[in-house]
């Protein structure tokens, strides 16, 4: 795994050292899309700088596609499996969390791999994320990594309070739908302007690359949340995951950038710990660990899993979810999420 991530940052690199060109977009074919293999790698690894511009050089649309082929290359082979095992496990976990229904396993792994494959053949690549340091696990970095979670578990409460105190007051002030769909437009619209960009707007995927490198506005959290508030509360549909991810992410990095603790691997924690705390499901946020960033960070993971779960209150993004069993004790509770 490391060195497929030197390899890709040498990829990245040997494409700096070409001269600036102005480029039309270009057409891409379907991507082949099979596993590296450890010797392939190595081969790879071995080749000099010079060799890499080299082999990236030529005209200009060969320059290009020669790039972003090696780079699409290296990405869908080590995240061509992205979440597919978090996929299928989640739907089981979060309707009654505490108890699975097993006898929905079959179905539920045969639609995750379905639903992948449509993905692979609509051309839409999976999502790539690099954690630049993994310090060592020790006492110190545990210590942090909780105080992490501990906080990520308070933001997903924020989060998920947020949503429901926002679609209450729409429904009081708006009783006809349309007017409060209008309104709720008017009001991200308003909201967009006043920012000034559109970094909060969408599922913002692109910003938390921006967060992996350690670059966040310190709002950038707490912004995200009222535009999904606003946006949800209202009536639109669009999804509530892929914010929570947003807001764990740009939560992670600030958190890291104010300790100096390893930005990248922070921004990794908060996106699963905020994913976990939102939906309740400590071992679909594991299996999303696992599956977007490698096994390295193992131990953070499941730390910051284990608190942010626990932490997090019965609080969450589902109105119909049950809480089976007590986070903090064996009692049957059987209740749902506020």
């Amino acid at each position: 795994m490391a060195n497929k991530v030197k390899l890709r940052e040498r990829f990245r690199s040997a494409k700096q050292k070409l001269p600036s060109k102005k480029k039309e977009p270009l057409e891409y074919g379907p991507i082949e899309i099979r596993m590296l293999s450890e010797e392939e790698v190595n081969r790879e690894e071995e080749k000099s700088d010079h060799e890499l511009i080299e082999e990236l050089n030529g005209s200009e649309e060969e320059e290009a596609h020669k790039f972003e082929s090696n780079k699409n290359y290296f990405t869908i082979s080590v995240y061509a499996l992205v979440t597919i095992m978090a996929a299928a496990i989640f739907s089981m976990e979060v309707v009654s969390v505490g108890i699975m229904h097993y006898s929905a396993l079959v179905p539920c792994v045969v639609a995750s791999l379905i639903a992948h494959g449509i993905a692979l053949e609509s051309g839409i690549a999976p999502e790539a994320f690099v954690i630049r340091e993994i310090p060592v696990f020790h006492m110190r970095t545990a210590v942090i990594i909780s105080v992490l979670a501990v906080f990520c578990a308070l933001v997903s409460v924020l989060f998920c309070v947020m949503l429901r105190r926002t679609e209450q007051l729409y429904h009081k002030l708006f009783k006809n739908p349309f007017p409060r769909i209008f309104a709720g437009g008017c009001l991200v619209v308003a909201l967009t302007f006043l920012v000034g960009n559109q970094d909060y707007n969408g599922a913002g995927m692109h910003m938390v690359e921006h967060y992996f490198e350690g670059s966040v506005r310190p709002e950038a959290f707490l912004m995200k949340m009222v535009f999904t508030a606003l946006t949800i509360g209202a009536g639109f549909k669009g999804g509530e995951i892929v914010p929570s991810f947003f807001t764990g992410a740009a939560f992670g990095c600030l958190f890291g950038t104010i300790t100096g603790f390893s930005p990248s691997l922070c921004t990794a924690i908060g996106m699963i710990s905020v994913f976990c705390g939102v939906t309740n499901c400590p071992i679909t946020s594991l299996l999303i660990s696992f599956e977007l960033f490698g096994y390295d960070g193992m131990p953070y993971f499941l730390l910051s899993v284990a608190f942010s779960y626990m932490l997090s209150g019965y609080v969450g993004l589902y109105h119909s979810q049950k809480i089976m069993y007590s986070k903090y004790k064996t009692d049957y509770i059987n209740k749902r999420t506020k």
